[in-house]
């Protein structure tokens, strides 16, 4: 069963930036990560989109040797509730991250420029991006976009047993938002299926008329 509820990971990102360079984005995930899993003694877990990402990154596959790794094509299950790193995930790679990291810890890379912003909004997880400054928490996202996005992932409207009534909610959202939607729902456990239903949702939305948006 998906776990469809508020996240309950412990988390921290390194987000995208053009200058920054890619093996240290790793080594302060990687160190972090492993703070976490000397914290519960569980070995953790290296999440990323293909095996061939670990192959050619010596950090990532050192690290995948000391813990363990998987990838949305060869996860065998696995336990829950263990450390995860997630590297440069897209959206399959990220959901398999966040249900396995529950009531655990949760790291990820970012691999594009506000890729994984709609996560970042939900969790607001802690900024490693900047090796030389203290951690600090990434700003909340405001209340009604958080309401929003926890009433889009529930049972009643992630099923989408009535889409007029998810399509009645995306309408109150600006524009703007809809691409973070996919990333944010992702981060209370909603499945692929769903989340590509919703964007479908969206793109028939894309060429209406805007009526009052709150969120």
């Amino acid at each position: 069963m998906p776990i469809r509820i508020p996240p309950t990971y412990r988390a921290a990102w390194v987000p995208f930036r053009e200058a920054g360079p890619r093996d240290a984005a790793a080594d302060v995930a990687i160190a972090w990560i492993e703070q976490r899993s000397a914290e519960s003694g569980a070995r953790s877990l290296l999440v990323t989109n293909d095996k061939v990402t670990v192959t050619v990154n010596q950090r990532l596959l050192a690290f995948a040797r000391r813990h363990t790794a998987a990838t949305p094509r060869m996860s065998t299950g696995g336990a829950r509730g263990v450390p995860v790193l997630a590297y440069c995930p897209d959206l399959a790679a990220l959901h398999l991250a966040v249900q396995r990291a529950h009531g655990a810890s949760l790291v990820v890379v970012e691999g594009a420029a506000g890729q994984l912003r709609g996560w970042a909004s939900v969790v607001a997880p802690l900024d490693l991006g900047d090796p030389g400054a203290p951690a600090g928490r990434t700003e909340p996202a405001d209340e009604p976009w958080l309401d929003t996005v926890a009433l889009l992932a529930s049972e009643e409207h992630g099923l989408l047993a009535a889409p007029e009534h998810t399509l009645a909610v995306l309408e109150r959202i600006v524009p703007e938002r809809w691409t973070l939607l996919p990333t944010a729902l992702l981060a209370h456990g909603v499945t692929l299926h769903h989340v590509r239903r919703i964007n479908k949702l969206i793109d028939a939305l894309s060429s209406s008329p805007a009526p009052c948006r709150t969120a």
